[in-house]
């Protein structure tokens, strides 16, 4: 089986390595060809990646998907979107772009660290209503012995943005915590929060107590996703809205 990868930025990059150590067979198109050498695999013009592919694998930035779908429009080939997409977005695509076999598996990465993190991923989230494809996705991911869960593609689609709106929420506590320590003469804001988090419950994610709001491509963007989702859908984001509010504080994104 060969595997198409379109787009080798951050998540593209990562996913042609890990494919590559398993031993897939992999071909890779991108406009920036100097990207494209970076993966070590073999770089081709979209044409041919649509011939020689038997799986496309779309890792562009979120915005430019749906011209990556247009590109490809009304082909045979299974497509996986890695990139972070909202609810409805497949089938979307399906309907717009008449690509049938499709699936979205989101990907869990830090940019700093996107190839480590692939090789050290939680689980796999496969999300797809197509039994076929799904098989066929389970087929490259089993042997790394990580949960494989699978999902309808609006399930795939929150469980990313939930995901890191948790961690996102995870900073803005501790944030909040250190002004109120600090208020307190004699307290060391990082030695309380270093005795919370030897409770088994409690994640040390967002523990380091810096002051500093989330930054990056993903928290922001998605936490303010995930409230706009709450708004569509006539939903009070009440702890999403608080977390985007208390970053904001801090002189982070609101």
């Amino acid at each position: 089986m060969k595997h198409g990868i379109i787009g080798t930025g951050t998540i593209g990059n990562a996913w042609a390595i890990w494919l590559s150590i398993h031993e897939k067979d992999v071909i890779v198109y991108d406009i920036n060809k100097e990207a494209a050498k970076k993966t070590g695999c073999r770089s081709v013009d979209l044409q041919t990646l649509q011939k020689e592919a038997d799986l496309i694998w779309i890792c562009t930035a979120e915005w430019n998907v749906d011209e990556v779908c247009e590109q490809i429009a009304h082909t045979k080939k299974p497509v996986i979107i890695r990139s972070t997409i909202p609810p409805g977005k497949i089938e979307q695509i399906q309907q717009r772009y008449d690509i049938q076999a499709i699936a979205h598996m989101p990907e869990f990465l830090r940019e700093k660290t996107a190839i480590q993190d692939t090789f050290n991923q939680d689980r796999f989230v496969i999300g797809t209503k197509d039994d076929e494809l799904y098989e066929t996705i389970y087929s490259v991911v089993e042997r790394e012995e990580k949960p494989v869960i699978r999902a309808t593609p609006h399930e795939a689609a929150l469980i990313k943005l939930i995901a890191n709106s948790w961690l996102a929420t995870q900073i803005s506590f501790w944030n909040d915590m250190k002004r109120l320590i600090d208020t307190y003469e004699g307290c060391n804001a990082q030695a309380i929060a270093d005795a919370v988090i030897t409770d088994k419950r409690i994640s040390r994610y967002g523990s380091k107590l810096t002051g500093k709001p989330f930054s990056g491509f993903c928290l922001p963007k998605d936490t303010k996703t995930l409230k706009k989702l709450f708004l569509n859908k006539g939903v009070d984001p009440i702890m999403i809205g608080a977390v985007r509010k208390a970053n904001a504080k801090l002189g982070g994104t609101q």
